[in-house]
């Protein structure tokens, strides 16, 4: 399992950052530098700074290896209420005390055949309350531009979508990402 900081990944305006896919042809190398979005401004940081667990995730921005994707968050939405009730007239508010949380990912498939991100990766988010949430358990409903919404992909290509989960506003500001190959059984 893999661990990556959501923290400090937030837009200043605090909307959901623009998702249109980006291409690419080949891998950054892992030397690269890697941008982090903050708060207040964007700034690089070099890849590879924390281990990838919960103690010491990845920062936002960083790439990781997951099974047959490389994975890295480009942007969260902290507070993203509003954008997934605008995105479906169906979709349900939080309950009382929670928030929807965004955020987004890019995706890119490093395996022989092809995959498909959301049915390869399982993610959850853990906050201070030190609970996972799930994405079928924490469901938003509709959201803009899911990662749901990838279809499959080829060696090189790259995805970039929305995953989402109704958090504790407690937790909303302090979360981590976990990151795992679906139907892995691997501790690690």
């Amino acid at each position: 399992m893999l661990a990556a900081s959501l923290a400090g990944c937030a837009t200043s305006d605090q909307s959901a950052p623009d998702t249109n896919p980006a291409t690419s042809t080949s891998p950054p190398s892992s030397s690269t530098t890697t941008t982090t979005l903050t708060d207040s401004s964007t700034t690089s940081q070099p890849s590879g700074a924390g281990k990838g667990t919960i103690d010491d995730p990845i920062a936002g921005g960083d790439f990781a290896q997951v099974g047959d994707w490389r994975v890295r968050v480009i942007g969260v939405s902290a507070d993203a209420t509003a954008d997934v009730l605008a995105e479906n007239q169906f979709n349900d508010e939080p309950d009382e005390g929670k928030q929807f949380f965004i955020a987004t990912l890019e995706a890119e498939y490093t395996g022989t055949d092809s995959g498909t991100a959301w049915a390869d990766l399982t993610w959850k988010a853990l906050g201070p309350s030190a609970v996972a949430y799930e994405s079928l358990d924490s469901y938003c409903g509709v959201i803009p531009d899911g990662l749901s919404d990838a279809g499959e992909t080829f060696p090189g290509g790259v995805v970039i979508g929305n995953v989402c989960w109704s958090v504790t506003s407690d937790d909303a500001a302090n979360l981590v990402m976990l990151l795992e190959e679906s139907f892995s059984f691997d501790s690690t």
